[in-house]
């Protein structure tokens, strides 16, 4: 047990070992103990404060007991003093950080399980809108000061740090431009207003439900369920739809009735559809109905009406009331909608000595 390996006796070697497995022993039993609680409350579907707080605390728990065991294991070897003053640089960087990162998750779930779901209920759009923004700059904030202040601890002297970046600016610049320009993007959304939360938009042959606008990115759902991730900048330099800006949704229909039909008919077809969409609460008044041309295989109306988008109204449920009620007059007054068809005429001809 005296005798000496690598500057340090097999006894020193023996607790610092039995230090280690001791710290990974009990990170594996809170492990086990916090997935047990975790995986209970999931059954019970109960989801209260002891879920969020062992969430919020596992990793982060689990973390800083490494730290300690393998600060007791370095305790009892003797190592050098400069060694051992790196490793303290080391420990106090490591503290720092998984302080941080506690910080954040506190952060965090705070926003996701108590600010989120008090804006949602709300309905708040500007909330909806500066919430994933306040909660990335909030982070960026947290880890950004968690390092500054892990390099003074560590002994690093930030002030000259911040003068050779100040030194080597215009090639940090240059590499971080595109990052620069995700994040001024970001900020001409909110002062431009050209889209929220919420908002259907169409951009670069995507097109999509505006799920969240973040400081460099934007997130769009699909009609597909798809997530379509877009840099900021883009939003500077293309040009974008709003659908949802629209006060009205224009819809064009082209009606075929069968070539037998008389012209007073034609008229009343004509009635009809202004009828039905003076009568629907979900159209505008103005509609345009013209008798418009002669096809191969109808007499074809012309058929524009509006869909108040901007009052809350549904557009495929509105088509769908229109049609109905539609098709419903028509079948009503007889009206026939012709469908292609085709007329063989055979002829004889008589042989001829």
């Amino acid at each position: 047990m005296d005798r000496i390996f690598l500057n340090n006796t097999v006894e020193q070697w023996l607790y610092a070992m039995i230090f280690v497995v001791s710290t990974f022993i009990l990170a594996k039993i809170l492990d086990w103990i916090f997935k047990a609680i975790k995986k209970q409350k999931v059954k019970k579907g109960t989801y209260g404060l002891w879920y969020y707080l062992v969430d919020l605390i596992e990793k982060p728990l689990i973390f800083a007991i490494f730290i300690i065991g393998f600060w007791f294991m370095f305790q009892h070897l003797s190592l050098g003093a400069k060694f051992e003053m790196g490793l303290n640089a080391v420990y106090y960087v490591l503290i720092t950080l998984n302080v941080a990162w506690f910080l954040a998750n506190l952060f965090n779930t705070f926003v996701e399980k108590y600010a989120k779901p008090r804006i949602d209920a709300s309905g708040s759009q500007l909330g909806k809108q500066l919430m994933p923004l306040f909660k990335s700059i909030v982070n960026i904030v947290v880890w950004v000061l968690a390092i500054i202040f892990a390099l003074e601890q560590a002994g690093y002297n930030v002030g000259a740090l911040l003068a050779g970046v100040g030194i080597g600016g215009l090639a940090i610049a240059m590499a971080a431009k595109d990052s620069a320009a995700n994040i001024f993007g970001g900020v001409a959304i909110f002062s431009d207003k050209s889209f929220k939360v919420g908002d259907f938009i169409k951009v670069k042959g995507y097109e999509g439900i505006v799920e969240e606008i973040g400081v460099r990115v934007t997130r769009i759902r699909t009609f597909a369920g798809t997530m379509i991730i877009i840099p900021n900048s883009v939003f500077t330099n293309t040009e974008l739809e709003n659908v949802s800006e629209e006060p009205t949704r224009r819809v064009l229909t082209n009606l075929g009735l069968t070539y037998d039909t008389p012209p007073e008919k034609i008229t009343l077809a004509m009635d009809i559809l202004k009828d039905v969409i003076k009568n629907n609460p979900h159209t505008e008044d103005k509609v345009l109905v013209s008798f418009n041309g002669f096809k191969d295989s109808s007499l074809n109306i012309l058929f524009i009406y509006y869909i108040k988008t901007k009052e809350g109204a549904d557009i495929l449920d509105t088509q769908t009331e229109v049609n109905n009620e539609v098709l419903k007059r028509f079948n009503a007054e007889s009206l026939e909608f012709a469908y292609p068809t085709v007329t063989q005429y055979n002829i004889d001809q008589k042989n001829q000595d």
